[in-house]
């Protein structure tokens, strides 16, 4: 399966917990998006700035309106329900379980 084709993938599904939830009128991105990234971090792992290059260059027609990253990173601690100190070990949080990617 394609990266772009898993992203869809994970947004339908975030798309579907999140339907109700509006955007704020001066974000960016919707709330389903910062999810979808959160997710799709939670699977690539790695660093969060090497994953931010990563988003920002490949796949930035998606997201159109990616924020600067330390931004995203605060919208996603947000979104997500987790403390900001979870994220320096990625794969141990239960977020992953809470958002059904175990």
């Amino acid at each position: 399966m394609h990266t772009d084709e898993i992203i869809i993938r994970l947004f339908c599904m975030g798309d579907d917990r999140l339907g109700a939830v509006k955007r704020h009128p001066q974000a960016n991105l919707h709330p389903r998006e910062v999810v979808t990234i959160g997710r799709v971090f939670a699977r690539k792992g790695g660093s969060y700035r090497a994953f931010y290059r990563w988003l920002a260059a490949n796949w930035a027609a998606l997201f159109a309106g990616i924020p600067e990253q330390s931004r995203l990173f605060r919208q996603l601690c947000q979104w997500l329900g987790i403390p900001i100190s979870s994220w320096l070990i990625p794969r141990r949080s239960a977020f992953l379980i809470r958002w059904g990617l175990r």
